[in-house]
């Protein structure tokens, strides 16, 4: 058996046309946002309390000031995106028309994992924290992106960001992997890590190319 990952179970189905991931947020965590899994996009975006034309979901707007271990994060080279008025910011736009801004913050992110309860369930990430949407953003259900593009330095995604803490506990290259498992009749899993022998005849794997964000 090879380092235990994280699996967690994904909501949805092609015939809604998105899939998605509740996720606990913040110190307690017992905030929670759905998130789309996304793995085009590089920023993980969720609403946040104030947000301005924003539409109803299925959780409550994120208060960061009910969080002990929320940080907005400061211009300078921490600032992923850009800096206006002495905020780093952030505005996404999306093919169809749509678009998130707001600023960018760290907190932690929790998995509701189906295996039995351990640390890598719990990750401290970049977050978009949107205070504007627009288009379909303003009409969906869920609360927000989780992004699952591969990162860079510049362009830390939150598989970036996970691989590596995971790797700065020491949990080597069992810990780098990241797959998808979509049922047809809706729902699914998210897996973080692999959690059995590569050669195992269980599971088909295909290599993941990467050339950053887009």
């Amino acid at each position: 058996m090879t380092f235990a990952g994280l699996v967690t179970k994904l909501e949805g189905s092609l015939a809604e046309g998105v899939f998605y991931v509740q996720v606990g947020l913040g110190t307690p965590s017992n905030q929670h946002a759905t998130l789309i899994v996304d793995t085009a996009s590089w920023m993980t975006i969720l609403t946040c309390t104030g947000c301005k034309g924003c539409g109803k979901h299925i959780d409550p707007y994120f208060d960061p000031l009910k969080s002990k271990s929320a940080s907005w994060t400061t211009c300078g080279a921490l600032c992923p995106s850009q800096c206006v008025m002495g905020q780093c910011s952030f505005r996404e736009r999306y093919l169809e028309g749509s678009s998130l801004g707001g600023r960018w913050l760290r907190d932690r992110v929790h998995f509701f994992s189906e295996r039995q309860a351990n640390a890598n369930q719990n990750l401290t990430v970049n977050l978009a924290c949107a205070s504007t949407e627009t288009g379909l953003f303003s009409s969906q259900k869920q609360s927000g992106i989780l992004g699952l593009a591969p990162g860079t330095e510049a362009k830390p995604t939150l598989i970036y960001q996970l691989f590596k803490t995971w790797e700065k506990r020491g949990l080597g290259m069992h810990a780098k992997s990241f797959s998808l498992c979509l049922k047809s009749a809706g729902g699914g899993r998210l897996l973080f890590g692999l959690s059995q022998s590569k050669n195992s005849p269980q599971t088909a794997w295909v290599s993941m190319k990467s050339t950053g964000p887009r």
